[in-house]
């Protein structure tokens, strides 16, 4: 088995992704309580995009932040595409069904249970894109663990999404979520293991420079479009705010 190392920066930048992600998607998912039609539909899925998205740039960060020791590693293309729908639809999927059908048990139980699974299965495709002359294996009760987070977290944040809260409510809460999300995928790297092959190739050093210039840039990316969502959500609170002055009941 190969010794693992990771790049702490990376590490805390993961979940710091998480945890924004998170609060972005509580934020504009508060906004659906209070619009209909297209609008609330419009929020529920900016809500999912800003959820799932952060989760798999956490995960891609955390995965970049891994590294092994004279060994290459890159990442199949097709599969990290793969990696990075999943999450974003399941997400979509769970949170529409949770705004047209409200919060009951089983919304948030069958509903958690997908977004869950999916978000572990986003981790393990994203696992499956590695491209390394090692041969990768999992101990199976570190795995279980890690689908029993997602699945946790997600129901959470399903939960979250449906209930109104206060800014520091709302704070705590992200921290939370972003800390059990982020658990999810270092829990799970715990039980991956690495053995290298006869004919391993030794990795280069320009390789690392190429890995923490692609973290930066997801990380660049995931926080402006963040940005852009606190953004139309503040919008949209002032504006419902103008229109109940104007309006009083």
């Amino acid at each position: 088995m190969m010794h693992t190392t990771y790049n702490v920066s990376l590490v805390v930048l993961s979940v710091i992704i998480a945890i924004a992600g998170s609060y972005t998607a509580l934020d504009l998912s508060s906004r659906t309580r209070e619009t209909e039609g297209w609008p609330r539909q419009a929020f529920v899925g900016a809500a999912a995009l800003c959820m799932g998205g952060s989760i798999w740039a956490m995960h891609f960060v955390g995965m970049l932040a891994f590294g092994m020791p004279g060994m290459q590693v890159r990442y199949d293309l097709a599969l990290t595409l793969a990696s990075f729908a999943v999450p974003i639809a399941v997400t979509a999927i769970s949170f529409f069904a949770v705004s047209k059908r409200g919060i009951t048990p089983r919304t948030l139980g069958l509903g958690g249970l997908f977004m869950g699974l999916g978000i572990g299965a986003m981790h393990y495709i994203g696992m499956a894109a590695m491209v390394v002359d090692a041969e990768l294996s999992y101990a199976t009760g570190w795995v279980v663990l890690s689908f029993i987070i997602a699945i946790s977290a997600a129901t959470v944040a399903l939960w979250l999404s449906g209930r109104g809260t206060s800014l520091s409510g709302q704070a705590l809460s992200a921290a939370a979520m972003g800390v059990a999300i982020s658990g999810m995928h270092y829990v799970a790297m715990i039980g991956a293991h690495f053995t290298p092959l006869d004919d391993a190739m030794s990795a280069t050093h320009g390789g690392d420079l190429d890995m923490l210039s692609l973290a930066v840039a997801i990380s660049a990316a995931t926080f402006i479009v963040l940005f852009f969502g606190l953004v139309a959500s503040m919008y949209d609170r002032r504006q419902a705010r103008r229109s109940w002055q104007g309006n009083p009941p």
